[in-house]
């Protein structure tokens, strides 16, 4: 349980260390402190989110906060295991993904990487976060100047991506999750899939 295999063939290695390097950082570790499955985008949700650089403004978070397309939105998705849907289920549920990503992108402010950052805390166990780093890595892309009706559709894809990966690596990820249950609080597959690409990400 050193590492894991990457949907292009590439091996992530020493990966506990890599997750206990990114836990001594004290703004990641009040983030992932902050998990709250509610259909409401709230104050503190927010305040996790910029705990990891989403920049989100007063304005933009009043409107996150007020929107009630967010809220419907939201309860049309679960706090589900990214790698337990069947193929149809799955078909299914990436549409619903991407309306709460349309809900949330259709705020002025914000895009995927504020959107995932936020959708994690809610859900978990099915939104990975997709910073803009992450993002590039995993569409071999450029993101940050792209439109964000094509920007959610990238974002789909990669979350496809991740998807596929955990579950060829199920295995590790849990073994993973196992040596790290010394601290104080446990993270989902997708988040430490996410954690891992940001690390290796150029």
């Amino acid at each position: 349980m050193t590492a894991i295999k990457l949907f292009n063939g590439e091996i992530v290695d020493n990966i506990e260390e890599r997750i206990r390097n990114y836990y001594r950082n004290e703004k990641y570790k009040y983030y992932d402190k902050c998990h709250d499955e509610s259909n409401v985008i709230t104050r503190e949700n927010v305040k996790a989110a910029n705990k990891l650089d989403a920049r989100v403004g007063e304005q933009v978070k009043i409107n996150l906060i007020e929107s009630q397309d967010i809220k419907i939105a939201l309860t049309s998705i679960e706090n589900r295991k990214l790698n337990k849907f069947t193929i149809e289920e799955w078909k299914d549920y990436k549409d619903r993904i991407k309306n709460v990503l349309r809900s949330m992108c259709s705020i002025k402010g914000v895009r995927i990487a504020v959107a995932t950052k936020i959708l994690h805390l809610k859900r978990p166990k099915l939104i990975p976060i997709l910073d803009t780093k992450v993002l590039d890595y995993l569409s071999g892309k450029r993101t940050q100047n792209i439109k964000k009706e094509k920007l959610i559709m990238i974002g789909i894809q990669a979350i496809d991506k991740i998807r596929e990966d955990i579950i060829r690596n199920e295995k590790n990820l849990n073994e993973l999750r196992d040596s790290l249950a010394d601290l104080p609080y446990s993270f989902t597959n997708v988040r430490l899939y996410d954690i891992l690409i940001w690390e290796i990400a150029k």
